[in-house]
């Protein structure tokens, strides 16, 4: 062998050496600092890619829409898919920031990758979708977690893992960390699995802890206008809306219902039976957050 080759083999393995040596040692760890914006209605992917360095890496592995589905994530992709059937119609902008979340939630890619719900299978299912919320929401009120149960059922119920498309956009657009998820600090928190006992149990309508609850939950079947209240669940009765209201409704609840607050810092947990009273119809209740006119 030459001396030329050997020379220029040496500086060949010093050259990779280089590269290995400047390689990153680690991947991007979950999770990430949450994203400040600077501009209204910013999603997090946006903020992310404003900031990103100017390095790309694409990654192999099929994509949400493509991925075989196992049960549990029927819903989840079937709305993925259709998403202007699943809005409709959105004046509020609501569903279509809860249909925007679902489309992170699902992306083993997106801003969410590495999160817990990946963990065992590389996927998002409905019972990990529910858990978020059931935390998110009631984590320390077993009031909340009746009334985030029982709008499951209201819009889902009958439909076990393969509800979608408008009806459950209409369930997580009700929840302002889904909407929102970066301004809830543990959206992505792992504790959350704590709650996929009951996820599990609301979705699949199981007897038992769910039907202490909500009795007649385990046979209830979700009307298909979301409008009925006819079927087994006593709704008059079922907890349903849940707000930390303004001092203003505070007081005015305590007049009209004769009865104290559900929670700390003025939470409030009304059946539709209340909401009728107060609200002016069960199904629907002002901003009770905002100072009552």
């Amino acid at each position: 062998m030459s001396c030329r080759f050997l020379f220029l083999a040496s500086l060949a393995t010093f050259w990779l050496a280089g590269l290995a040596a400047c390689a990153p040692a680690t991947a991007m760890a979950w999770p990430t600092p949450a994203p400040t914006f600077h501009w209204p209605g910013a999603r997090p992917t946006e903020q992310a890619s404003a900031q990103a360095d100017s390095v790309t890496l694409v990654l192999a592995g099929p994509m949400p829409g493509n991925a075989p589905h196992m049960p549990g994530d029927e819903g989840l992709a079937a709305t993925a898919r259709d998403d202007q059937a699943a809005i409709g119609s959105d004046p509020t902008g609501a569903k279509t920031q809860a249909h925007e979340t679902l489309l992170d939630f699902i992306n083993p890619l997106g801003p969410y990758r590495g999160a817990w719900w990946f963990g065992d299978d590389g996927r998002a299912d409905l019972y990990e979708v529910l858990a978020v919320i059931l935390y998110t929401e009631g984590n320390t009120s077993f009031d909340v977690r009746s009334a985030v149960a029982a709008r499951y059922l209201w819009y889902c119920g009958g439909t076990g893992t393969t509800c979608q498309g408008a009806a459950l956009l209409n369930f997580l657009s009700y929840f302002q960390p889904w909407r929102e998820p970066w301004i809830s600090r543990g959206f992505a928190s792992h504790e959350a699995q704590r709650h996929l006992d009951l996820a599990k149990a609301v979705v699949n309508q199981d007897p038992g802890l769910l039907t202490a609850m909500i009795p007649g939950a385990d046979t209830y079947r979700a009307s298909r206008d979301g409008l009925s209240g006819e079927g087994s669940i006593d709704w008059n009765r079922t907890l349903f809306h849940f707000a930390n209201v303004h001092a203003t409704w505070d007081r005015y609840l305590r007049e009209e219902l004769r009865r104290l607050a559900n929670g700390p810092a003025r939470l409030w947990v009304l059946t539709m039976n209340e909401a009728g009273q107060v609200c002016g119809s069960p199904f629907i209740c002002q901003d009770m957050t905002q100072a009552r006119h």
